[in-house]
Parts: structure tokens; C-alpha cells; sequence
């Protein structure tokens, strides 16, 4: 029989065995009947040459997928799927993968549309890739949103701050949050990297300093090497304690680096009274200023660390784009 009862837990469980292998997906079912459907799905499956390894619930496919992530995904995306997982899949952790159809994802998608249609591209996103990462582990036979998309999304006009602005910034500030700004304009890292910045990524005496992200295909880790600004080596050569191990950005008693680096970034604005702007906005700066310098386009994707040279081009004509909707709105 290949359906049983564990007298300790009272689960159900099933083991089909096929061509010599044994099957026994997932961690046991509250009923009887739920084994005996699933018992009837998988040797089906397994007669189709559909072989599932493992036909658990969400939850246990969703738990190995986040310490997958841990390890190849940067920690801000790695936290964002977490959070996100827990707030809003959990109705679906006691639930096996195979019972989770379309119809009830693209309700979920249009539920969330209504707070935000970011915020149902972000699950769109995630669930996705949890998805292809369960089809590729045989966890599911097929994929169970082909005909979903994400919302369009109206982009607002980015705020970029201009050479003024980022002088005023940098002299307002002192100790660790003029550090802060001196990295976000001097090397234009996204703030991931700058957050994960040690000691030991900085070479003062080769005037280098190595900047590391997992935003790859793979999801494995890529060192840029960056040329340390004048300003920037300024600030390391009249601060020198403590430069030998740990986060440049981290509190002075624990040493992890800083958590909230919004919020700090929010302070450093209001000290020197300039308009809110993102963290990516010291990115589209320098590179903006670069390219107005007539840097060519293959050294900024190599400082910008975009892996296609068309992803630069985009990135500086979405530039273009938001000084001219800028100018336009003088007449509005």
C-alpha cells in the first residue's frame, strides 16, 4: 500500500515507487483523502514522465527557497522576499504547490493593485521567480501564471539633484553621514554595495576601492573595481582609525554596518534643507555629469556596473527624458 499513517504524528504519507525509485513527496497530509489525491496525482504524474520530486506545501518549498536566496541574492533583496513572503503568501503556506492555479494569483495581483500597482509587480516578481525556481527542482510540473504580466506603471519624474545641491549636501555634513554622501557621489554604487563596503574593499595605497553585488544572472558575487575620488581619499586620509577591518558604515559599538540608511540619508537632506531624492539618484547624478563630460558610454557601464552596454544607453536616456519633462512643466 502506498498510502500510511504515522502513529506518532497522525499524518498521512504516501510512497509510490517508479522504475526503481521511491517518491515520498512532501511532509505528510492532515487526511486520509488528501493522500489518497495526491497519491492518485503523482503516479499519474509519474506515468506522463512529469516527475516531482516533492509535492509539499509552500510553506517547506518556500522556506528552502529563501535560504537559496540567503546565499545568492544581496541581503536588500534577500530581506524584501522575506517580509514580503510572510506579509502577504502566507494564505497559501499549508496549501500544496500544485493547488495554487492562476485564477487565485491574478486575483491576489488585482488585490494589491489597489494599494499599489508597484507593489503587486514586486510579488508578481518574487512569485515568479519562486515559481521557475520550483519548476526547475521538479517541485511543479507547470507554471502556473503563463498568462499573467505585470501592471504598467506610470513612472514619475525623477528628482536629480544638480552640482549645487551636492555641494551644499556634502559641506552640511559631518563624521559618518559625510562619509555617507562622499560614497554615494564619488563612486555612484547602488546602496547595497556601499552598505556591504569593508575596510578591506579599500586599498588607499593603490587609491581603490572594491565595490561587491550579487545583482547577477546567477546570482554569484561581482567585484567592480573603483578609482577612489580626491574628496573621498581626503576623507579616509584625515580619519584614519579604525581602517583596518569591518563596515566603513557601521555604529561604533557593534560595528555591523548601519540598517537604516534611509532614514539617515532623510537627515543628511533636511540638515542641508535640499528636496527628497533617492539613493539612486547619486547614481543617475554622476552619471549624468559624466556623460556631459564626454566619458565614453563603455567606461560608464563598467563604473555603473551594468552587465549590457544597452542598459547604460536606457539609463541615460531616461535622463534626457526627465530634464526635458522637467522644463516642461515651466509651462504647466
Amino acid at each position: 500500500m502506498s498510502t500510511w499513517r504515522d502513529k506518532k504524528t497522525g499524518r498521512w504519507f504516501i510512497r509510490v515507487k517508479h522504475q526503481g525509485k521511491y517518491y515520498s513527496p512532501g511532509k505528510g497530509f492532515d487526511k486520509k483523502e488528501g493522500a489518497q489525491e495526491a497519491d492518485v496525482l503523482l503516479k499519474r504524474s509519474l506515468r506522463q514522465g512529469k516527475i516531482l520530486i516533492a509535492q509539499g506545501t509552500f510553506y517547506e518549498a518556500w522556506v528552502e527557497y529563501l535560504n537559496h536566496c540567503k546565499s545568492y541574492n544581496g541581503k536588500d533583496w534577500y530581506d524584501a522576499k522575506r517580509y514580503i513572503g510572510y506579509a502577504q503568501f502566507k494564505k497559501w503556506f499549508d496549501r500544496r504547490l500544485d493547488e495554487i492555479g492562476e485564477a487565485e494569483l491574478q486575483e491576489h495581483f488585482a488585490i494589491r493593485k489597489v494599494l499599489s500597482p508597484r507593489s503587486a509587480n514586486l510579488d508578481f516578481e518574487i512569485l515568479r521567480n519562486f515559481f521557475k525556481w520550483c519548476q526547475a527542482r521538479h517541485y511543479l510540473n507547470d507554471y502556473p501564471m503563463p498568462t499573467l504580466h505585470k501592471f504598467s506603471v506610470s513612472r514619475k519624474v525623477r528628482a536629480i539633484p544638480d552640482k549645487s545641491q551636492i555641494h551644499k549636501l556634502i559641506e552640511a555634513q559631518e563624521g559618518k553621514d559625510k562619509l555617507l554622501i562622499l560614497l554615494l557621489v564619488c563612486t555612484m554604487g547602488r546602496i547595497s554595495e556601499i552598505r556591504r563596503l569593508t575596510w578591506q574593499d579599500v586599498d588607499l595605497k593603490k587609491k581603490i576601492l572594491y565595490l561587491r553585488t550579487r545583482k547577477t544572472r546567477d546570482g554569484s558575487e561581482e567585484i567592480r573595481e573603483i578609482p577612489i575620488h580626491g574628496s573621498l581619499l581626503q576623507y579616509f586620509q584625515s580619519h584614519p582609525a579604525n581602517q583596518t577591518e569591518g563596515f566603513v558604515l557601521s555604529s561604533n559599538a557593534s560595528g555591523s554596518p548601519y540598517k537604516d540608511l534611509r532614514k539617515r540619508l532623510k537627515r543628511c537632506l533636511e540638515r542641508a534643507n535640499i528636496q527628497t531624492f533617492s539613493f539612486h539618484a547619486f547614481r543617475h547624478y554622476g552619471a549624468s555629469r559624466l556623460a556631459d563630460s564626454g566619458v565614453p558610454l563603455n567606461v560608464l557601464q563598467e563604473l555603473l556596473g551594468h552587465h549590457d552596454i544597452k542598459t547604460t544607453s536606457i539609463y541615460l536616456q531616461t535622463l534626457k527624458d526627465a530634464k526635458r519633462k522637467a522644463i516642461e512643466q515651466l509651462q504647466a
